[in-house]
């Protein structure tokens, strides 16, 4: 044995939010971001860290996505996460299902998504369940605020007005 190794630190977790995979959310099902952390090389806003020893979200000062389970219009389930937000509104919470093929949004703000994300997302989304909408979220990390849960009937955006719009498929 290395006896240097006892006193080396244990690396450092960073990841992007985007890349956050199921394996990821098995770890640690709350995930806070390194806002404090973006001057340092190879970090942004999307930077987050794995916070195994938070069992609440209220117990966290800064912003931070959790873990939620997704259960599809046939039963079928996936999980996911969504930001922590004092209210439960798309806007705020943003759900994301993480899949093989990779990550599904389903909060877009201003900015519409295209047919083509719209397909590949559903493609992802058929990996999982070939019947997903109405999906069912719900967080699994407490909070002393709302319950995190809801409905997705589709892909989310404003439109000019300020309006939430839903793409069906």
């Amino acid at each position: 044995m290395n006896p240097f190794r006892l006193f080396s630190r244990p690396k450092k977790v960073r990841k992007q939010v985007y890349e956050l995979t199921r394996a990821d959310l098995e770890t640690s099902a709350v995930w806070e971001f390194c806002l404090d952390e973006e001057g340092e090389s190879g970090q942004d806003e999307a930077t987050v860290k794995p916070r195994a020893d938070v069992t609440k979200i209220s117990d966290l000062d800064g912003s931070c996505i959790a873990k939620t389970e997704f259960t599809f219009a046939d039963g079928k389930r996936a999980f996911g996460y969504v930001s922590a937000a004092s209210e439960e509104t798309l806007p705020a919470i943003q759900p994301v299902i993480v899949t093989p093929q990779g990550q599904v949004m389903f909060w877009y703000g201003i900015v519409p998504p295209d047919e083509k994300w719209v397909a590949e997302s559903l493609g992802r989304l058929s990996s999982v369940s070939e019947r997903p909408f109405p999906i069912r979220y719900s967080c699994l990390v407490p909070t002393d605020d709302i319950p995190l849960n809801g409905e997705l009937e589709g892909f989310y955006h404003y439109n000019r007005s300020r309006e939430i719009q839903v793409i069906k498929r």
